[in-house]
């Protein structure tokens, strides 16, 4: 690169480089959904291809839920759900970045809010604590993410999954199948000891559930600000 800003991680990877023009993600639309178990809409106006985060105040299970034809969240016991939309930085950031002091990086073409790539001024910027495909669980059921903060953490829920129904004449028999790919919380307190990301598949004649599987991303961000 030539001028600009290029940045990276104690592993030596390349978290920032302002030649490739790619921005950063920030929170846009954010929510609160009350307390109850079971399914609960998604938000209006979030649409399919939207960045959805959501996070449990208390110790239960999220994900998409797949039991009926519209898009629903299920959660596995009663708990309030915080929720944000993420957004790249470009053409969503407001204004505030160019006041006060910190580090703005920009495109090249400008110093407008709709030229910035990163920007420190910003309480609407995330980071990414854990991400990986649930097809990297292997044989496993689930993988434990060891958060111990009370910094609120936010699970994606696209690519997630729940689904269970009854069923007869399976192999000679019957019984319940259940998918689950998603977060399991877990808190002591106001602190998030660990989350959880469960991918399992239980079906009559099983013993148990076993590895779900699937391509789809699981990711948890933490706010920044």
């Amino acid at each position: 690169m030539s001028y600009g800003l290029k940045v990276f991680n104690g592993d030596g990877l390349v978290i920032l480089d302002s030649s490739e023009g790619f921005s950063t993600f920030i929170k846009t639309n954010t929510g609160t959904i009350s307390s109850g178990a079971g399914t609960v809409n998604f938000p209006t106006g979030i649409d399919v291809t939207d960045l959805f985060f959501v996070r449990p105040t208390s110790n239960i299970f999220i994900a998409e839920s797949a039991i009926s034809g519209s898009r629903q969240i299920y959660r596995s016991g009663t708990s309030v759900l915080d929720w944000f939309e993420a957004d790249n930085t470009l053409g969503n950031f407001s204004s505030g970045f160019d006041t006060g002091y910190g580090l703005n990086v920009f495109d090249g073409t400008g110093t407008a809010a709709s030229d910035l790539l990163f920007s420190s001024n910003t309480a609407q910027s995330l980071d990414v604590v854990a991400v990986g495909s649930y097809s990297d669980l292997g044989s496993n059921t689930e993988l434990q993410i060891n958060i111990n903060s009370s910094t609120p953490h936010y699970g994606l829920l696209n690519g997630s999954l729940f689904g269970s129904g009854t069923v007869t004449g399976y192999l000679g028999g019957g019984g319940t199948i259940e998918r689950k790919r998603g977060y399991e919380y877990s808190y002591s307190g106001s602190t998030l000891s660990y989350i959880k990301i469960v991918s399992t598949f239980a079906y009559p004649g099983s013993n148990g559930f076993q590895p779900g599987g699937g391509d789809m991303a699981y990711m948890i961000v933490k706010l920044r600000g």
